[in-house]
Protein backbone atom coordinates (compact mmCIF):
# COMPACT_ATOMS: atom_id res chain seq x y z
CA UNK A 1 0.00 0.00 0.00
CA UNK A 2 2.81 2.39 0.90
CA UNK A 3 4.54 1.72 -2.42
CA UNK A 4 1.29 2.31 -4.30
CA UNK A 5 0.76 5.62 -2.49
CA UNK A 6 4.28 6.78 -3.35
CA UNK A 7 3.87 5.76 -6.98
CA UNK A 8 0.57 7.66 -7.20
CA UNK A 9 2.26 10.76 -5.75
CA UNK A 10 5.04 10.72 -8.36
CA UNK A 11 4.59 13.24 -11.21
CA UNK A 12 3.80 11.77 -14.61
CA UNK A 13 6.64 13.81 -16.14
CA UNK A 14 10.04 14.19 -14.49
CA UNK A 15 10.54 17.68 -12.99
CA UNK A 16 14.11 17.54 -14.30
CA UNK A 17 12.74 17.16 -17.84
CA UNK A 18 10.30 20.03 -17.27
CA UNK A 19 13.09 22.34 -16.09
CA UNK A 20 15.32 21.33 -18.99
CA UNK A 21 12.52 22.10 -21.46
CA UNK A 22 11.91 25.43 -19.73
CA UNK A 23 15.45 26.71 -20.24
CA UNK A 24 15.47 25.30 -23.79
CA UNK A 25 12.34 27.35 -24.56
CA UNK A 26 13.95 30.47 -23.04
CA UNK A 27 17.12 30.01 -25.08
CA UNK A 28 15.02 29.43 -28.19
CA UNK A 29 13.23 32.73 -27.56
CA UNK A 30 16.46 34.68 -28.14
CA UNK A 31 17.34 32.66 -31.23
CA UNK A 32 13.88 33.16 -32.75
CA UNK A 33 13.96 36.88 -31.93
CA UNK A 34 17.30 37.20 -33.70
CA UNK A 35 16.11 35.15 -36.68
CA UNK A 36 13.25 37.54 -37.55
CA UNK A 37 14.93 40.79 -36.56
CA UNK A 38 15.06 42.01 -40.18
CA UNK A 39 11.41 41.17 -40.87
CA UNK A 40 9.67 42.05 -37.62
CA UNK A 41 10.41 45.10 -35.43
CA UNK A 42 11.15 44.25 -31.78
CA UNK A 43 8.05 45.95 -30.38
CA UNK A 44 5.89 44.19 -32.97
CA UNK A 45 7.22 40.78 -31.96
CA UNK A 46 6.81 41.58 -28.27
CA UNK A 47 3.22 42.79 -28.73
CA UNK A 48 1.98 39.88 -30.86
CA UNK A 49 3.85 37.37 -28.71
CA UNK A 50 1.86 38.44 -25.67
CA UNK A 51 -1.40 38.75 -27.58
CA UNK A 52 -0.91 35.11 -28.60
CA UNK A 53 -0.06 34.08 -25.04
CA UNK A 54 -3.15 35.89 -23.76
CA UNK A 55 -5.38 34.05 -26.23
CA UNK A 56 -3.95 30.75 -24.98
CA UNK A 57 -4.39 31.69 -21.32
CA UNK A 58 -7.87 33.20 -21.44
CA UNK A 59 -9.93 29.99 -21.63
CA UNK A 60 -8.55 28.94 -18.23
CA UNK A 61 -7.33 32.20 -16.74
CA UNK A 62 -10.20 34.43 -17.88
CA UNK A 63 -12.87 32.97 -15.55
CA UNK A 64 -10.37 33.04 -12.69
CA UNK A 65 -9.66 36.72 -13.37
CA UNK A 66 -13.34 37.50 -13.01
CA UNK A 67 -13.58 35.39 -9.87
CA UNK A 68 -10.63 37.21 -8.27
CA UNK A 69 -11.34 40.67 -9.70
CA UNK A 70 -11.66 42.21 -6.22
CA UNK A 71 -8.16 41.04 -5.29
CA UNK A 72 -6.68 42.32 -8.56
CA UNK A 73 -8.32 45.72 -8.11
CA UNK A 74 -7.18 45.96 -4.50
CA UNK A 75 -3.61 44.94 -5.41
CA UNK A 76 -3.48 46.75 -8.75
CA UNK A 77 -0.21 48.57 -8.04
CA UNK A 78 1.93 45.45 -7.71
CA UNK A 79 0.06 43.68 -10.54
CA UNK A 80 0.73 46.60 -12.91
CA UNK A 81 4.34 46.78 -11.72
CA UNK A 82 4.87 43.09 -12.51
CA UNK A 83 3.25 43.53 -15.93
CA UNK A 84 5.41 46.57 -16.73
CA UNK A 85 8.71 44.92 -15.83
CA UNK A 86 8.10 41.22 -16.45
CA UNK A 87 5.95 41.39 -19.59
CA UNK A 88 6.26 44.73 -21.40
CA UNK A 89 9.75 45.74 -20.26
CA UNK A 90 11.96 42.68 -20.24
CA UNK A 91 10.90 41.08 -23.51
CA UNK A 92 10.82 44.31 -25.51
CA UNK A 93 14.35 45.16 -24.33
CA UNK A 94 15.56 41.67 -25.20
CA UNK A 95 14.22 41.93 -28.75
CA UNK A 96 15.70 45.43 -29.07
CA UNK A 97 19.06 44.02 -27.98
CA UNK A 98 18.84 41.31 -30.65
CA UNK A 99 18.77 44.02 -33.33
CA UNK A 100 22.34 44.89 -32.33
CA UNK A 101 23.88 41.75 -30.90
CA UNK A 102 23.93 38.02 -31.50
CA UNK A 103 21.74 35.39 -29.88
CA UNK A 104 24.93 33.82 -28.47
CA UNK A 105 25.80 37.03 -26.61
CA UNK A 106 22.22 37.63 -25.49
CA UNK A 107 21.82 34.16 -23.96
CA UNK A 108 25.19 34.32 -22.19
CA UNK A 109 24.43 37.76 -20.74
CA UNK A 110 20.93 36.58 -19.81
CA UNK A 111 22.36 33.72 -17.78
CA UNK A 112 23.58 36.20 -15.17
CA UNK A 113 19.99 36.70 -14.00
CA UNK A 114 20.26 34.67 -10.75
CA UNK A 115 23.37 36.58 -9.68
CA UNK A 116 21.73 39.95 -10.33
CA UNK A 117 18.56 38.80 -8.55
CA UNK A 118 20.68 37.87 -5.53
CA UNK A 119 22.38 41.27 -5.65
CA UNK A 120 19.09 43.16 -5.82
CA UNK A 121 17.64 41.02 -3.02
CA UNK A 122 20.36 42.28 -0.70
CA UNK A 123 19.22 45.85 -1.25
CA UNK A 124 15.49 45.11 -1.34
CA UNK A 125 15.31 42.82 1.70
CA UNK A 126 18.42 43.99 3.60
CA UNK A 127 19.74 40.43 3.74
CA UNK A 128 23.30 39.80 4.83
CA UNK A 129 25.77 38.99 2.05
CA UNK A 130 27.77 35.80 2.41
CA UNK A 131 31.25 35.26 1.03
CA UNK A 132 30.09 32.53 -1.36
CA UNK A 133 27.38 34.81 -2.76
CA UNK A 134 29.83 37.66 -3.28
CA UNK A 135 32.27 35.32 -5.05
CA UNK A 136 29.49 33.92 -7.26
CA UNK A 137 28.22 37.35 -8.26
CA UNK A 138 31.75 38.59 -8.95
CA UNK A 139 32.43 35.58 -11.20
CA UNK A 140 29.12 36.08 -13.02
CA UNK A 141 29.72 39.79 -13.67
CA UNK A 142 33.28 39.09 -14.78
CA UNK A 143 31.88 36.60 -17.28
CA UNK A 144 29.59 39.31 -18.68
CA UNK A 145 32.48 41.79 -18.94
CA UNK A 146 34.51 39.24 -20.91
CA UNK A 147 31.62 38.56 -23.31
CA UNK A 148 30.60 42.20 -23.97
CA UNK A 149 34.22 43.37 -24.31
CA UNK A 150 35.03 40.44 -26.62
CA UNK A 151 37.82 39.49 -24.26
CA UNK A 152 39.69 42.75 -24.95
CA UNK A 153 40.62 45.20 -22.20
CA UNK A 154 41.13 47.88 -24.85
CA UNK A 155 37.50 47.56 -25.95
CA UNK A 156 36.29 47.79 -22.36
CA UNK A 157 38.58 50.70 -21.45
CA UNK A 158 37.56 52.65 -24.53
CA UNK A 159 33.87 52.05 -23.75
CA UNK A 160 33.52 50.70 -27.29
CA UNK A 161 31.04 48.08 -26.15
CA UNK A 162 28.30 46.70 -28.35
CA UNK A 163 25.13 48.61 -27.43
CA UNK A 164 23.10 45.45 -28.01
CA UNK A 165 25.00 43.67 -25.23
CA UNK A 166 24.34 46.58 -22.88
CA UNK A 167 20.61 46.54 -23.73
CA UNK A 168 20.60 42.78 -23.08
CA UNK A 169 22.17 43.44 -19.67
CA UNK A 170 19.52 46.10 -18.99
CA UNK A 171 16.86 43.54 -19.90
CA UNK A 172 18.34 41.13 -17.33
CA UNK A 173 18.24 43.86 -14.68
CA UNK A 174 14.59 44.57 -15.50
CA UNK A 175 13.82 40.83 -15.18
CA UNK A 176 15.68 40.75 -11.86
CA UNK A 177 13.56 43.65 -10.55
CA UNK A 178 10.45 41.73 -11.60
CA UNK A 179 11.69 38.57 -9.91
CA UNK A 180 12.49 40.33 -6.64
CA UNK A 181 9.11 42.08 -6.71
CA UNK A 182 7.33 38.72 -7.03
CA UNK A 183 7.58 38.30 -3.25
CA UNK A 184 4.92 41.02 -3.02
CA UNK A 185 2.52 39.25 -5.38
CA UNK A 186 -1.04 38.82 -4.06
CA UNK A 187 -1.15 35.55 -2.14
CA UNK A 188 -4.78 34.99 -3.12
CA UNK A 189 -3.92 34.63 -6.81
CA UNK A 190 -2.74 31.28 -8.18
CA UNK A 191 -0.04 31.16 -10.83
CA UNK A 192 -2.28 30.99 -13.91
CA UNK A 193 -4.53 33.80 -12.67
CA UNK A 194 -1.57 36.07 -11.94
CA UNK A 195 0.06 35.26 -15.28
CA UNK A 196 -3.17 35.97 -17.16
CA UNK A 197 -3.58 39.27 -15.32
CA UNK A 198 -0.05 40.55 -15.95
CA UNK A 199 -0.07 39.38 -19.57
CA UNK A 200 -3.38 41.20 -20.19
CA UNK A 201 -2.04 44.39 -18.60
CA UNK A 202 1.25 43.97 -20.45
CA UNK A 203 -0.63 43.86 -23.76
CA UNK A 204 -2.46 47.08 -22.82
CA UNK A 205 0.87 48.76 -21.96
CA UNK A 206 2.50 47.58 -25.19
CA UNK A 207 -0.39 48.55 -27.48
CA UNK A 208 0.28 52.33 -27.71
CA UNK A 209 4.02 51.65 -27.98
CA UNK A 210 3.34 49.18 -30.77
CA UNK A 211 1.11 51.67 -32.59
CA UNK A 212 3.71 54.44 -32.28
CA UNK A 213 6.53 52.16 -33.42
CA UNK A 214 4.44 50.98 -36.37
CA UNK A 215 3.97 54.57 -37.48
CA UNK A 216 7.73 55.20 -37.48
CA UNK A 217 9.02 51.92 -38.88
CA UNK A 218 8.35 49.89 -41.99
CA UNK A 219 5.13 47.87 -41.72
CA UNK A 220 5.37 44.25 -40.70
CA UNK A 221 4.99 41.93 -43.65
CA UNK A 222 3.40 38.73 -42.30
CA UNK A 223 4.82 35.53 -43.72
CA UNK A 224 5.34 31.92 -42.65
CA UNK A 225 8.55 32.73 -40.77
CA UNK A 226 7.14 35.62 -38.74
CA UNK A 227 3.91 33.74 -38.01
CA UNK A 228 6.01 30.82 -36.75
CA UNK A 229 8.03 33.21 -34.59
CA UNK A 230 4.89 34.66 -33.00
CA UNK A 231 3.43 31.18 -32.46
CA UNK A 232 6.61 29.87 -30.86
CA UNK A 233 7.23 32.85 -28.58
CA UNK A 234 3.56 33.05 -27.62
CA UNK A 235 3.31 29.39 -26.60
CA UNK A 236 6.65 27.97 -25.53
CA UNK A 237 8.64 30.64 -23.60
CA UNK A 238 5.52 32.53 -22.52
CA UNK A 239 3.05 29.86 -21.34
CA UNK A 240 4.57 26.38 -21.26
CA UNK A 241 7.86 27.55 -19.74
CA UNK A 242 5.99 29.31 -16.94
CA UNK A 243 3.89 26.22 -16.15
CA UNK A 244 6.86 23.84 -16.38
CA UNK A 245 9.05 26.10 -14.23
CA UNK A 246 6.44 26.32 -11.47
CA UNK A 247 6.01 22.53 -11.41
CA UNK A 248 9.76 21.98 -11.36
CA UNK A 249 10.25 24.42 -8.50
CA UNK A 250 7.41 22.82 -6.55
CA UNK A 251 8.94 19.36 -6.97
CA UNK A 252 12.64 20.11 -6.46
CA UNK A 253 12.77 23.45 -4.66
CA UNK A 254 13.98 26.84 -5.98
CA UNK A 255 17.64 26.12 -5.22
CA UNK A 256 17.87 23.02 -7.38
CA UNK A 257 15.67 24.55 -10.08
CA UNK A 258 17.87 27.65 -10.36
CA UNK A 259 20.87 25.50 -11.33
CA UNK A 260 19.10 24.62 -14.58
CA UNK A 261 19.45 28.24 -15.73
CA UNK A 262 23.10 27.32 -16.32
CA UNK A 263 21.89 25.43 -19.41
CA UNK A 264 20.59 28.58 -21.14
CA UNK A 265 23.98 29.63 -22.60
CA UNK A 266 24.71 26.07 -23.72
CA UNK A 267 21.33 25.71 -25.46
CA UNK A 268 21.57 29.24 -26.84
CA UNK A 269 25.01 28.65 -28.35
CA UNK A 270 24.03 25.33 -29.95
CA UNK A 271 20.80 26.74 -31.40
CA UNK A 272 22.38 30.00 -32.61
CA UNK A 273 25.34 28.27 -34.26
CA UNK A 274 23.14 25.55 -35.79
CA UNK A 275 20.24 27.65 -37.09
CA UNK A 276 21.66 31.16 -37.44
CA UNK A 277 25.25 30.35 -38.37
CA UNK A 278 26.61 32.53 -35.57
CA UNK A 279 30.21 32.25 -34.42
CA UNK A 280 31.27 30.87 -31.07
CA UNK A 281 34.53 32.58 -30.11
CA UNK A 282 37.08 32.02 -27.35
CA UNK A 283 35.79 34.95 -25.27
CA UNK A 284 32.32 33.36 -25.29
CA UNK A 285 33.76 30.17 -23.81
CA UNK A 286 35.69 32.05 -21.12
CA UNK A 287 32.59 34.10 -20.25
CA UNK A 288 30.46 30.97 -19.96
CA UNK A 289 33.13 29.40 -17.73
CA UNK A 290 33.01 32.28 -15.25
CA UNK A 291 29.22 32.37 -15.28
CA UNK A 292 29.27 28.60 -14.76
CA UNK A 293 31.48 29.08 -11.70
CA UNK A 294 28.91 31.54 -10.38
CA UNK A 295 26.13 28.99 -10.78
CA UNK A 296 28.18 26.33 -9.03
CA UNK A 297 28.89 28.65 -6.10
CA UNK A 298 25.40 30.13 -5.86
CA UNK A 299 23.42 27.11 -7.06
CA UNK A 300 25.00 24.52 -4.78
CA UNK A 301 24.51 26.78 -1.78
CA UNK A 302 20.87 27.37 -2.71
CA UNK A 303 20.28 23.68 -3.36
CA UNK A 304 21.79 22.79 0.02
CA UNK A 305 19.69 25.40 1.75
CA UNK A 306 16.57 24.27 -0.11
CA UNK A 307 17.18 20.69 0.96
CA UNK A 308 17.70 21.77 4.55
CA UNK A 309 14.49 23.78 4.48
CA UNK A 310 12.56 20.76 3.21
CA UNK A 311 14.15 18.55 5.91
CA UNK A 312 13.15 20.97 8.64
CA UNK A 313 9.62 21.09 7.29
CA UNK A 314 9.24 17.29 7.11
Amino acid sequence: MAHAARDAARPLVSPHLLLTLTVLFWAGNAVVGRAVVDEMPPVTLAFWRWVTALMILLPVGGPRLWQHRAVIIAEWRIVVFLALFGIAGFNTLLYLALERTTAVNATIVGATGPAIITLLSWFAHRTRARLGQVAGIAASLLGVVIVVSEGSWAVFAAAALNPGDLIALLAVIVWAVYSVALVRRPNDLDGITLLTAIVAIGVVILFPIYMAASAWSAPWQPNAETFAAVAYTGLFPSVLAYVFWNRGVAALGPGVASIYINLIPAFGVVLAVSFLGETFAIHHGIGIAFIGIAFIVLGVRLATRSGADRSEAS
